[in-house]
């Protein structure tokens, strides 16, 4: 089963609205695994993934901020899914996330969970671990 320590939220708390988060990790696959799935999803109705249009997906500012370099396979308005083949052993993953706010209610304070699986050779994903973290917004 992959591991996953409880993801760090850089800045904590915000203060502008649309802004770039450092979302910071532990992950390590099993033994036996060709690499991770992190799945990022925002709890918040008042906020969402910043959109980037078509495949892959990542735009540059997240890709220069984020290591090793992610694979998206998804990405909506709260779930970003990539895949990271790279991973073998521990490995310290910081994903740069855009944020943007949802409607017109301003956000007070807002979940992400992350959550690491198994890939296996085919690229299918199995054996989830989830962590959650809160960031908190004075805009």
């Amino acid at each position: 089963m992959a591991t996953l320590t409880r993801p760090e939220w850089v800045p904590n708390p915000v203060t502008t609205l649309p802004f770039h988060t450092e979302v910071t990790c532990f992950a390590t696959p099993r033994s036996s695994a060709s690499g991770l799935q992190i799945e990022y999803r925002l709890s918040s109705p008042r906020l969402k993934f910043k959109p980037v249009g078509t495949n892959p997906f990542l735009p540059p500012v997240e890709a220069q901020g984020s290591s090793p370099v992610p694979t998206p396979v998804r990405r909506d308005e709260r779930v970003i899914v990539d895949h990271l083949t790279s991973v073998r052993s521990q490995t310290e993953i910081v994903r740069v996330l855009g944020i943007d706010q949802a409607g017109s209610e301003k956000p007070g304070i807002a979940t992400l969970q992350v959550t690491v699986w198994d890939l296996d050779s085919s690229g299918s994903a199995a054996n989830p671990m989830s962590k959650t973290s809160t960031i908190s917004f004075q805009v």
